[in-house]
């Protein structure tokens, strides 16, 4: 992996997105995954949720670069890196191509896809789709494409009653031809086996029987070490969810059956597992690192502090003044770069300590291993590993 990729910034992943974007202009042929996923009670969301939209924008757009950077984090070298992945909004219906030259991890992939079916669901809207595999041919300038991955997803997603996403046959080739051990597999990323796809009665398709199960993250609190409730609230009420956008007639027996499989011994055996193994995850990062926070605001570096080197302990420090905004902390100069410190990093005018004041941008909600904590503010690590200090006042504790 590229040592640059641990603080790759969102500009940074918009650059290749753009590099991508100009290598477009001619039919280019690919194999990868191709995923359709359309909105159901898309008609008429106007009335009832005025931002639509832009939120569905927002979504796609941060699905989108977070693929992009899943992507070049497993990319061997970025010099001269052609990246495709990309996502296509139209109208009511979202297409991602992810190509097989791409570099990436299937979990994360579909574990974002799966989060973004439970966000849309938050905000009134429920998907359904399907994922396929195979050739197809696309002109990225024109959103033009065609071919068999294509033609594939476009039936099995317009096939069902239901808001679901199903895996086709042709997709579940991607698994096999890449795990001996695919059946184990697909359920470690998501996958549930599920005999009762509801199809519309003019379509008897053979399928794999496999769908993606929506995320349901639950938030649980440890005290020293043991969990300190049950299990908390779950990130989405699906029922409750489902049950606010069933006053219309047109989507009304599709969210009956969604709920029915949801509710059913193979979707709850399977979230069981994931609740199971985020709480055995959970203990073994308190034993690692003690701590866990959760973001409750955004925060992103106002004091330039982006992409910084390390500096060693024993650098010498020249302080310019108090940071205003922060106490016990100073502005800066060290080895030519303007920074900020925390005063207990300081001693006789040198660092006690190896010290990288590189800013983390974060998300709202997004939970945190806190690595270090000094004067007010925490250094933390990402799911993605990356590592910077944020506000500890912007942070909840979780674990």
């Amino acid at each position: 992996m590229n040592k640059k990729l641990g603080t790759m910034s969102i500009d940074d992943i918009k650059y290749f997105k753009e590099q991508a974007n100009k290598t477009g202009g001619t039919v280019n042929e690919y194999k990868g995954l191709v995923i359709f996923l359309d909105m159901l009670g898309w008609k008429g969301i106007q009335a009832k949720n005025p931002k639509a939209i832009e939120k569905l924008s927002a979504l796609t757009e941060r699905l989108e670069l977070w693929i992009l950077d899943n992507v070049l984090r497993w990319t061997p070298s970025l010099k001269n890196a052609i990246i495709k992945p990309r996502i296509i909004n139209l109208s009511d219906t979202i297409v991602i191509f992810i190509n097989d030259e791409d570099n990436y991890k299937p979990l994360n992939i579909f574990f974002k896809i799966s989060k973004l079916i439970t966000d849309l669901l938050n905000e009134d809207i429920a998907l359904r789709g399907a994922i396929s595999y195979g050739q197809y041919k696309a002109h990225e300038v024109r959103n033009i494409f065609i071919g068999e991955a294509i033609d594939d997803a476009g039936e099995y997603y317009e096939s069902t009653n239901w808001a679901g996403v199903i895996l086709t046959d042709k997709g579940l080739d991607f698994f096999k031809e890449r795990c001996s051990n695919w059946e184990k597999y697909i359920i470690d990323l998501g996958f549930v086996k599920y005999d009762k796809i509801p199809f519309k009665k003019d379509k008897k398709l053979a399928i794999s029987k496999y769908v993606l199960l929506p995320y349901q993250g639950m938030k649980v609190s440890f005290i020293e070490g043991k969990l300190e409730n049950e299990y908390k609230v779950p990130y989405v009420n699906f029922e409750r969810q489902y049950n606010k956008i069933m006053d219309k007639e047109e989507v009304k027996d599709k969210l009956i059956n969604t709920l029915e499989f949801l509710k059913s011994k193979e979707a709850q055996v399977c979230w069981n597992k994931i609740k199971k193994e985020n709480l055995e995850e959970g203990e073994r990062l308190w034993r690692e690192s003690g701590r866990m926070v959760e973001a409750l605001l955004s925060h992103s570096s106002k004091r330039g502090c982006v992409n910084m080197p390390t500096f060693a302990k024993g650098t010498f420090v020249k302080i310019k003044k108090e940071d205003a905004e922060n106490k016990d902390w100073y502005e800066v100069s060290i080895s030519g770069y303007n920074t900020f410190v925390p005063s207990s990093f300081i001693k006789k005018g040198k660092l006690i300590k190896d010290y990288n004041p590189t800013e983390l941008k974060v998300e709202a909600l997004e939970v945190l291993n806190v690595l270090e904590t000094a004067d007010a503010w925490l250094l933390v690590k990402n799911a993605y590993g990356r590592i910077g200090w944020i506000p500890e006042r912007n942070t909840v504790k979780v674990l």
